[in-house]
């Protein structure tokens, strides 16, 4: 539904209240962008679906709990995150961009993506469980990239929960005080109404871009994801950091630096559903359609603008390569073949636009005597690797 623009129902209030003309006087000191982070099950797709309720996006039926951001098969029948999701709210006179992560190991490269996107972080922590691993190890992540961090206190309403005893963790291991820590139950929405007004106050604007390879430039963005549409392609997820982008501008990508120009299709806004828009501009967060056919002509980490020159300089400068800098070496290795061998040009093409949307993912091809052409893929663990197996076959339909 996401992926496709499916959603169906009428627009939310959030969109219905996001006019042109209001995003187009927005100051950059009016908008914000933060991640959730936490420890696997700690309640981030909950706390999710409660703030989008409080800003408008969405209504919440009676059972509450709906973790809309989860949108695929595999998540809801694992009941886990396996891939960052961001959604656009309206909430006093700000633009609040939220990004959702997931909390297994496995899947950290999502979350160090995401973190270099925003400028803080809920760093949520389970009453009942208290600081656990990947609470520390997310941490120290964000802090790495020197988010503004924001405790919360989650899953209050358990009748086991132990508030103190969490409290004094997060007091020991990450030096904040108990003043600051923020009470929650996202099931019942205690507390949750605390959140947004704090990100506002405790998390900076987008920062102003100023490098000297600017100049010239309409615009310049960062793929922060990327996903295959079998409607539109490529369908990437960009965060502007200057000037404006609009239908039909044309742009380079990092990974593609020639002459090949691409042309904007179609952008807009995630309220989480896909909401077409007039422009974004620098600090907004949203989608951008631009006729991208290969996985090679683009890759996560990338900027794009529409002067090539704005792109050669920034990498000759840094002396980088284009890419994903979050990129994490693989610890489990598997190999697949197609059932059917004369069905390898099928498999290659359904991994590719699998990898896409996960570019942690290493493949490279290989051929077996017995099995014939085949892939060999490198994962950040077994989880990784199953789900990435359960995807092909629910995504693509491949044996």
């Amino acid at each position: 539904r996401l992926l496709s623009g499916e959603a169906e129902g009428p627009a939310a209030p959030a969109a219905r209240a996001l006019s042109e003309e209001l995003l187009a006087d927005l100051p950059r000191e009016r908008i914000r962008s933060f991640c959730i982070i936490a420890h696997v099950d700690h309640g981030k797709s909950t706390l999710s679906d409660q703030l989008l309720a409080i800003a408008g996006n969405v209504k919440l039926g009676d059972k509450g709990e709906r973790q809309l951001l989860d949108d695929l098969q595999v998540e809801r029948e694992r009941g886990i995150t396996v891939k960052a999701r961001t959604a656009s709210m309206w909430f006093n006179q700000h633009l609040i961009n939220l990004v959702d992560t997931p909390g297994h190991v496995d899947f950290e490269t999502e979350v160090k993506r995401s973190l270099r996107s925003c400028q803080g972080a809920l760093l949520l922590v389970d009453a009942s469980q208290g600081v656990q691993a990947q609470t520390l190890a997310n941490f120290k992540s964000a802090r790495e990239v020197g988010l503004s961090i924001i405790p919360v206190l989650t899953k209050l309403d358990l009748p086991h929960s132990d508030p103190a005893a969490a409290l004094e963790q997060i007091e020991r291991a990450f030096k904040i005080p108990e003043d600051r820590v923020i009470w929650t139950s996202a099931k019942t929405g205690e507390g949750c109404d605390e959140i947004l007004p704090a990100v506002i106050e405790h998390i900076p604007p987008p920062p102003l871009k100023a490098e000297a390879y600017l100049d010239g430039a309409k615009f310049r963005a960062r793929v922060v994801d990327s996903w295959y549409d079998k409607y539109r392609g490529t369908v990437c997820l960009v965060s502007v950091d200057h000037g404006m982008v609009e239908p039909n501008d044309t742009f380079y990508t990092e990974t593609n630096l020639s002459t090949k120009q691409f042309v904007v299709q179609d952008i807009g806004l995630l309220l989480p559903q896909p909401e077409p828009r007039a422009f974004l501009k620098a600090g907004m967060v949203g989608y951008l359609v631009g006729g991208i056919k290969e996985r090679s002509q683009v890759q996560v980490g990338d900027f794009i603008s529409d002067r090539l020159a704005t792109l050669q300089d920034r990498l000759k400068a840094l002396g980088v390569r284009p890419g994903d800098e979050s990129a994490t070496a693989p610890k489990v290795f598997a190999s697949i073949y197609p059932i059917d061998t004369g069905e390898f040009e099928e498999l290659k093409k359904s991994v590719d636009r699998l990898t896409l949307n996960d570019a942690s993912v290493v493949v490279k091809t290989e051929t077996s005597g017995a099995l014939g052409a085949g892939f060999r893929c490198g994962f950040l663990g077994q989880l990784h690797m199953e789900v990435f197996f359960q995807r092909l076959r629910d995504e693509f339909e491949t044996e």
